[in-house]
């Protein structure tokens, strides 16, 4: 009963939807208009802000303690609606690159001018860099017009299930992804091709904001919690002498904007993951409805206890 529960108020439900979704969307794709996608995916962000009313949503508590820890944001409930907004931006954003192609969605994504600069500095040095995200809502938009600039691989996790791996390669195949996916079964094959992209001077670009405590991981500290995050950035970024550059990615006045921190050029493993990290937990303050994570359950956890910890330190 207590496992009942933990899957409904987790995060795997939602994406369990949101995937058998997705794959009825790009069956009915053409035969079904562009307003009535809008029309559905209006009723389904209005039926997940109502969730936000459910005494027990767990991701309201989430969007209370990121605003107790310094986040912008006037109340948790706008955190949390303004997320709602953005996937539903991100899922018409899909649609639309299934029905136009990639080059009908890139007016709708954009750089800094810092993400920009940053870019061009690189490819003056080489070309190659290790870009790690967070998991934002237009994380994969932004890889689409990176590639369409720059020598670029996407570093993607395929699901588990076969089912949804296959509807996740249909998903994406519009905008026109180099992926390398990453398997366990054929990690040293992934490793090499990982390296050999890097020498040749392309970016990779993949998510990092993964707390598991493996073999491979480094301990860090996220808001004030000790966390174990994925050490391949760093090692592989001091094998291919090459830069790690922390991004982040906002949905704003309807289009996605990449950004990139400073880049971090330290060879030390733990140190040049808590650099990645803390660029993480600003950006993430600054736009904490842009980061999907907000409704993950193990992050949720790490919330709670980074909130009750500067609760209790308040005199």
């Amino acid at each position: 009963m207590k496992r009942t529960w933990k899957k409904l108020l987790g995060f795997g439900w939602f994406k369990g939807i949101l995937v058998r979704f997705s794959a009825l969307a790009l069956k009915c794709r053409p035969l079904i208009p562009r307003f009535a996608f809008q029309g559905a995916l209006a009723w389904a962000s209005l039926t997940m802000k109502a969730f936000w009313f459910f005494p027990l949503h767990p991701w309201r508590r989430s969007a209370r303690n990121i605003l107790a820890l310094g986040a912008a944001g006037d109340t948790p409930r706008r955190i949390f609606f303004r997320l709602v907004d953005g996937c539903r931006f991100v899922a018409l954003a899909f649609l639309d690159a299934h029905r136009l192609g990639v080059e009908g969605i890139l007016p709708r994504i954009r750089m800094t001018d810092k993400a920009r600069q940053t870019f061009e500095d690189i490819q003056e040095e080489g070309g190659r860099a290790i870009v790690v995200l967070p998991h934002v809502l237009g994380g994969i938009f932004s890889a689409a017009l990176v590639s369409k600039r720059y020598p670029t691989m996407i570093l993607s996790r395929g699901p588990r299930n076969p089912k949804r791996a296959e509807i996740q390669r249909d998903f994406m195949k519009p905008l026109e992804l180099e992926l390398l996916v990453l398997d366990r079964s054929s990690a040293v094959k992934a490793a090499r091709q990982f390296l050999s992209a890097l020498k040749k001077g392309r970016l990779i670009v993949g998510t990092t904001d993964l707390d598991y405590k493996r073999d491979d991981s480094v301990e860090a500290t996220f808001y004030g919690q000790t966390v174990h995050l994925p050490s391949w950035p760093a090692r592989f970024a001091r094998q291919a002498k090459a830069p790690i550059l922390p991004g982040f990615v906002r949905v704003k006045d309807e289009a996605v904007e990449i950004d990139l921190g400073e880049p971090i050029r330290e060879r030390d493993l733990a140190r040049a993951t808590q650099a990645w990290a803390d660029a993480f937990q600003a950006s993430i303050l600054s736009a904490p409805w842009d980061w999907a994570f907000l409704c993950d359950r193990r992050w949720g956890k790490l919330l709670d206890r980074a909130a009750r910890e500067g609760r209790s330190a308040t005199p």
